[in-house]
């Protein structure tokens, strides 16, 4: 894939989907693979293996600042109480996603989802998800390997942008109740 250069795109092509996921969303390949991700992490089950959805190659940039450079390093990541492992359940709702077709060094579309994300812990107040505004950006593509990813697909790149303060924060009273 040739190098991206800087400056104004001259061709590509965009589309935007509003809301939950449905049957014209499902139509389009790219969201109906990332509908598939998002169901895997709103249930937190990551049982399953990195390669059905990210890259051997791929990298992910976390709004901390820090950069996991490997499929399996997102992996553990994600399972890990840093990200989703003490949660129950995620639940994003209000969700806005374009996709933007062409441009992008690895792979051969970005992702770029706004939403609302109610983050659900076990314990008295489980059924209040904590709420906290999210974007997450993800560039993907054809599977690095033949045989991985789902429907064809991984990511390559992820980058997430959210305030993890006001979870914390949010954690912490809760421990007191």
């Amino acid at each position: 894939m040739a190098k991206v250069q800087r400056g104004p795109t001259v061709s590509s092509a965009a589309v935007t989907h509003y809301g939950e996921w449905n049957e014209e969303s499902r139509e389009i390949a790219v969201l109906s693979f990332f509908e598939k991700y998002d169901a895997m992490v709103k249930s937190c089950d990551f049982s399953g293996s990195y390669h059905d959805w990210f890259a051997p190659s791929a990298e992910f940039h976390a709004n901390t600042g820090e950069t996991y450079s490997s499929g399996a390093e997102i992996w553990e990541w994600m399972k890990s109480p840093a990200l989703f492992g003490i949660y129950a359940r995620v639940v994003p709702e209000n969700r806005i996603s374009t996709v933007i077709y062409g441009g992008h060094e690895k792979g051969d579309c970005l992702i770029h989802q706004q939403d609302l994300v109610f983050y659900q812990r076990e314990g008295k107040l489980k059924a209040v998800g904590i709420p906290v505004r999210r974007t997450i950006e993800f560039v993907s593509g054809p599977s690095e390997i033949d045989g991985q990813g789902t429907d064809g697909l991984q990511y390559f790149v992820g980058k997430t942008f959210w305030d993890t303060n006001v979870l914390a924060a949010e954690l912490a009273r809760r421990e007191t109740l």
